[in-house]
């Protein structure tokens, strides 16, 4: 990539935005290093490199999963520079440096345990550790925190994607903070096209910054945050183009296509970005953050909808509409987009307005919560199911839908049983079990508990319906059995395996229903999404599970409470005293506040660990 101009030339002199020139740091002065908990020296990290084919195996990973999703290199420009780099690592400049072991950092997210042992003959957990730590010193070797240069930021930004799901959140969103500055420093805030750069530099620090956008504020949310970014720029969305269309030397804008390009997923995330913005600027009221519209109760619902429709439209007519199923990308951007509208939907028909507002939530609109969290489900299981879209997991296992898995359990309470009620607890089945490696090797979570709390409750109030209707119950789910044993373990620092916990057997499948997911006409809010199952009603269900507490063994169908051997009932709230939730309705500000601790917590592996020592 052609070298970024300085950002005293690019930005206007204004003397608001036009810093002052690099002073000579002293002893006593803030430096790099201390962002990442190291020393302020630099480091040599020449030997830390994988060899030449292990280089390319991560670089070739990175373009086929990291960089669809992201769009923050020009490819073309950048192979060239890596293979020349790897031809003499001992020459890399710092911000190539950090770039490299940044997008090392990426490229394994996308690749399975077994995988990287045959090709690097070493774990991908200590992989990860040890390329992370090299990012991070790579980035205090190139002087991160007073930085202008482009490549630098471009690192920067890998290296956050790449420690999502490792880093605390407020910890994260402070590092997305010092991106965002970083990219305000450099005028990305500003578009090219006003700054009289280069139509290759625009294009670039377009997709850069919008990509930036989207990062803070799913770490914002996370947080517990906002995101303000839209709010401070003027910089148009990148182009519907390919990198092959770009070229630092052209002199041309070159003609957007009207179809799908390699930028197909991330316009489509942008354009939900600047569909929020623009509704933030039609608020009359002080900001209080982009999706707060949808939840405001001074906003009728129809308004609300009317508000989403338009998005869908857009949606449709950009994106979804051009989607090929066969095609893993567009397979993701097909579900992300119709995720994307459903959530929103959900937000605007959520049931804390009408407990806001003292009112009963009608049967109607229970019906239409309902179909929204089976949908949000569903597409879920579509992507998590789907084998061509594995490459892309590292990012969809950052999104939980905690929402949806929450009000479709609330739901359940009151809509007991029927074809759709079996699906959906296959749904929430599969989606408990992508919970289960964080259930079993960290203490017992209060959302975690919760949560189960209100599963059970739902399964028990299906096995209570199906005995007064004298219809057979669904067999019995594994996460109940899961969740049983995760209530009652007796102790946080009780551990159990997996093989303990699925002891019992699985809902079966549908033999009808493909294991292929595949691409759907667009539904709308009013149209229910079935799925039948068949088979489901085989035999009666029972709880039982073999907990390592003998007297809980035995389980009241009518209350869902485990039995003591001497017949009276174990009360679920004594033994879940983490748990605030009673019946309905809800406290939602708690279930917010055990979603945001959730979050906050931390696998303690925070890679900083300096000085690196050669292997």
């Amino acid at each position: 990539m052609t070298q970024l101009q300085d950002a005293e030339d690019v930005l206007p002199d204004d003397g608001t935005e036009n810093s002052a020139a690099p002073r000579i740091q002293t002893d006593e002065e803030f430096s790099s290093g201390f962002l990442f908990g190291g020393g302020s020296s630099r480091q040599t990290l020449t030997h830390f490199h994988p060899n030449t084919i292990q280089i390319f195996q991560l670089w070739n990973t990175f373009l086929d999963g990291v960089n669809p999703l992201t769009k923050i290199i020009h490819v073309p420009t950048l192979q060239q520079q890596i293979l020349d780099a790897a031809s003499d690592l001992s020459s890399l400049s710092p911000e190539m440096e950090a770039l490299m072991f940044s997008i090392y950092s990426s490229a394994l997210l996308c690749m399975h345990v077994d995988e990287v042992q045959k090709y690097f003959e070493d774990s991908k957990s200590a992989l990860l550790t040890r390329y992370r730590q090299c990012a991070q010193q790579a980035l205090v070797n190139a002087g991160i925190l007073g930085t202008s240069e482009l490549k630098v930021l471009q690192a920067f930004l890998l290296f956050i994607i790449s420690v999502r799901l490792v880093y605390n959140p407020h910890i994260l969103w402070s590092l997305t903070g010092i991106c965002v500055r970083i990219a305000q420093r450099i005028g990305l805030h500003k578009d090219g096209s006003k700054l009289g750069l280069s139509v290759f530099e625009t294009e670039m620090r377009r997709r850069i910054w919008w990509n930036l956008t989207v990062v803070d504020a799913t770490i914002g949310h996370m947080a517990g945050c906002e995101s303000h970014m839209l709010l401070l720029a003027d910089t148009k969305l990148p182009s519907n183009i390919n990198d092959s269309a770009l070229d630092p030397g052209m002199k041309d804008i070159p003609d957007e296509s009207s179809g799908p390009t390699e930028m197909f997923f991330c316009l489509m995330s942008y354009e939900l970005g600047a569909w929020l913005a623009k509704q933030a600027e039609n608020k009359t009221s002080s900001f209080d953050g982009f999706w707060e519209f949808l939840s405001s109760t001074t906003i009728s619902v129809d308004q609300k909808d009317a508000i989403i429709d338009e998005l869908e439209q857009i949606f449709e007519r950009k994106y979804i509409n051009h989607c090929d199923s066969s095609i893993p990308l567009h397979f993701v951007t097909f579900v992300v987009a119709k995720s994307a509208v459903t959530s929103s939907r959900l937000r605007a028909h959520h049931p804390r307005q009408y407990q806001e507002k003292g009112q009963p939530l009608l049967p109607t609109e229970r019906d239409l919560l309902f179909n929204l969290c089976f949908r949000l489900l569903e597409y879920g299981d579509l992507i998590f199911r789907s084998p061509k879209v594995q490459k892309f997991h590292w990012h969809l296992d950052f999104h939980f839908p905690w929402e949806a898995l929450i009000v479709m359990l609330l739901v359940l309470r009151h809509r007991n049983v029927g074809q759709e009620v079996a699906r959906a607890w296959q749904l929430i089945d599969a989606l408990f079990k992508r919970q289960t490696k964080i259930m079993t090797q960290r203490q017992r979570s209060p959302l975690h508990l919760a949560v189960a709390n209100l599963a059970i409750k739902a399964w028990s109030a299906h096995v209570t319906e199906s005995e007064y209707s004298r219809i057979d119950p669904l067999p019995q789910p594994e996460v109940i059995d899961l969740l049983w044993r995760y209530t009652h373990q007796g102790s946080t620092s009780t551990s159990f395996s997996n093989s303990t916990l699925f002891s019992t057997r699985p809902l079966p499948r549908d033999p009808s229903i493909s294991t292929e997911p595949t691409i759907e006409g667009p539904l709308t809010t009013s149209e229910h999404v079935t799925s039948p199952s068949q088979g489901l009603a085989a035999g009666k269900s029972h709880l039982t599970a073999d907990c390592d507490n003998s007297t809980q063994n035995t389980y009241n169908l009518n209350t869902g409470l485990p039995i003591r051997t001497d017949g009276t009932a174990i009360d679920s709230t004594m033994e879940m005293d983490s748990n605030p939730f009673d019946d309905s309705p809800l406290n939602w500000n708690q279930w917010d506040a055990l979603l945001h601790e959730f979050q906050d917590y931390s696998t303690g592996d925070m890679d900083m660990l300096f000085p690196l020592q050669p292997t």
